[in-house]
């Protein structure tokens, strides 16, 4: 009886048809199919997509990012998830960055530094590392132990990375002047005593500046009359005297006049060209049979506007000739004048005085 059963049980039939059966539960069809998203959910996604884009028109890059990865799950539907993953991806290139840098005066960096960007804080300690932000206007501010040291206004562009904000640390208002006072100190006491001058002098001191000579005095004899006394002049006086100003050098009026001339010849020769050049276009229909007459009157038209302008350059050279000859006169007659001025230079002794004439003879 036994058997009998194992033949059942070993059949082809059977064993076929319980491999049919495992490969229907192996199928897709018997697989759990994946859950579809509610319609609140794909409301969502669109609310975000459409709000990143108004962020992101408006300048606001890191909160229309942000926006943008909540579209971009499956639950979204695949065009609008490809949709804000090309979107997130775009603004991971626009998104600008900054690297705030704080050194002292000697160059030496300074990490233990608040940085604030529009009054909220960015970091308290400075690594090197760089800090995305929105682009446009921004204001940063650099603390230490409290104490702003430093502050920026700058102007942040989309798609500019990691760019460089340095700052300098200067030492506090209170070692500057301790600083100062020291070096004037210093100063105070490099510097030689200068000597005062007491009621009490020695009487060979009063002596000395008794004895010690006068200083020399020049006259100026170039307008004095020699019948006349000769008075001293202190060298201040003679200095002042020669540091007058000189008269302004004036154009010579043989300079106006010819440079008048030249620049009316010019304008003639060229209203004589322009009139040749008109007449000789009126003579196109009829060349080359025109009459012999208009030809002449343009020749004679171009040849006068050739002398004008030869009249013009000779005048103009010629202004300038008698400015130049009258500048270089007045520069020799200057010259001249004060060479030929004499000098008197009077000395006194204990014997009396002592006289020396000077000058060009």
């Amino acid at each position: 009886m036994m058997a009998a059963d194992r033949s059942r049980l070993l059949r082809p039939e059977r064993f076929v048809l319980a491999l049919l059966a495992l490969g229907l539960l192996s199928s897709p069809s018997f697989a759990k199919k994946p859950r579809r998203a509610s319609s609140s959910e794909i409301g969502a996604c669109v609310t975000n997509y459409k709000s990143g884009l108004e962020q992101e028109k408006t300048g606001h890059l890191l909160e229309a990012r942000e926006l943008f990865i909540r579209c971009s799950k499956s639950a979204c539907g695949s065009p609008l998830r490809d949709e804000c993953t090309m979107r997130f991806t775009q603004l991971g290139t626009d998104i600008p960055s900054v690297v705030p840098v704080v050194t002292t005066a000697a160059g030496k960096p300074v990490l233990d530094v608040e940085v604030q960007v529009d009054g909220q804080r960015l970091t308290s300690s400075l690594d090197g590392h760089s800090f995305i932000m929105n682009p446009g206007p921004h204001d940063f501010s650099f603390s230490k132990d409290g104490h702003i040291f430093a502050s920026q206004s700058l102007m942040i562009v989309q798609g500019q990375r990691n760019r460089l904000i340095a700052a300098a640390l200067q030492p506090p208002p209170s070692e500057e002047t301790s600083h100062s006072r020291k070096a004037k100190r210093t100063e105070a006491q490099a510097a030689p005593p200068i000597a005062s001058q007491t009621d009490g002098e020695s009487g060979d001191e009063s002596k000395d500046k008794a004895e010690a000579p006068a200083p020399r005095a020049a006259v100026d004899l170039s307008a004095a009359n020699p019948d006349q006394e000769t008075v001293a002049k202190p060298d201040g006086a003679d200095l002042n005297a020669r540091a007058e100003p000189a008269a302004k050098r004036r154009i010579p009026s043989l300079s106006f006049v010819t440079a008048g001339v030249g620049v009316a010849a010019l304008g003639a020769g060229a209203l004589l060209t322009y009139w040749g050049r008109k007449d000789n276009t009126l003579l196109d229909p009829c060349s080359p049979g025109c009459r012999i007459s208009s030809a002449d009157h343009i020749h004679n038209l171009y040849l006068a506007a050739d002398i004008s302008f030869g009249a013009g350059v000779a005048a103009l050279a010629g202004s300038y000739w008698a400015y130049a000859h009258s500048r270089s006169h007045d520069e020799a007659g200057e010259e001249v004048a004060v060479r030929t001025a004499p000098t008197i230079l009077v000395t006194p002794t204990p014997a009396g005085a002592m006289g020396a004439l000077s000058g060009t003879f």
